[in-house]
């Protein structure tokens, strides 16, 4: 039971790795569009524009990122990848970047309000396209109404919205995952263990009952060795064995906490 979870966690990691990499393999390609955009309308100095230029090396990094490394690099928070390139971004930067984003979209991809709340999104092309559901599953940062919360239901040009947050959230999922699997395999190594114990307990007791059943005390020094030398055979055998397995299983155990000190 136990290794089939440490197996499910696995299949689990490796598919929500897969979607990280391909959420910002999607978001750096609106962003080269967008970069594109800012250079033709001569918009190079707007803060979303400086910005689009700077984050294409994050994420081209985090597209990427492996198993092994998303949830150790990867965003922990959404300001990580607003500041790209740079160390930091003040909160208000962050909050004109998202604001010129919405404007682009707005622009690129308009939205027709045809009355009685009822509106018409830009239909999907080239540039105007929704959000696959997997690249958008978390909804937008905060302040509340600063940009529309449902970005997820119509085309946009650029879906940093909703695709920040998702890799911000699924690089804690990676991470708990992660956590998850290094106890299932330090409980393996542990099982192993109890179970190289238990064997040299009862080698030493089926020894010592093939003594009592043979009388060995009551024998010459000949005979006993004749009797005591195939089950101390085996008995060797079977330690020599668990010895192997022991080392094998210490040098796994050494090679994952070095791991996990990187």
């Amino acid at each position: 039971m136990a290794d089939s979870v440490g197996t499910r966690h696995a299949s689990n990691l490796s598919e929500e790795n897969r979607i990280s990499r391909a959420a910002s393999s999607y978001l750096l390609n609106q962003v080269r569009s967008y970069d594109q955009f800012c250079k033709t309308q001569d918009l190079a100095e707007m803060s979303s524009c400086i910005w689009a230029s700077d984050v294409q090396q994050t994420l081209n990094e985090y597209a990427a990122y492996g198993v092994d490394t998303f949830h150790q690099f990867g965003p922990a928070e959404s300001a990580e990848i607003y500041s790209g390139i740079r160390r930091s971004v003040p909160e208000q930067e962050i909050i004109q970047i998202r604001k010129e984003i919405e404007r682009y979209n707005r622009t690129v991809c308009p939205v027709e309000d045809l009355g009685d709340g009822v509106r018409q999104h830009a239909r999907p092309s080239g540039v105007c396209q929704r959000t696959p559901s997997a690249f958008c599953r978390a909804f937008p940062d905060g302040p509340e109404g600063l940009v529309d919360k449902y970005i997820i239901a119509r085309s946009v040009a650029l879906a940093s919205e909703c695709i920040i947050p998702t890799l911000v959230a699924s690089r804690a999922k990676q991470q708990d995952l992660n956590e998850a699997i290094a106890r299932k395999q330090k409980e393996r190594y542990q099982r192993w263990w109890l179970f190289i114990a238990l064997a040299a307990v009862v080698g030493g007791k089926v020894a010592n009952s093939t003594t009592k059943v043979a009388k060995l005390d009551q024998r010459n020094s000949a005979d006993r060795r004749r009797l005591i030398r195939p089950p101390l055979r085996g008995l060797s055998r079977a330690i020599k064995r668990l010895v192997v397995i022991g080392k094998a299983i210490a040098q796994r155990l050494k090679r994952w906490r070095s791991h996990t000190k990187l």
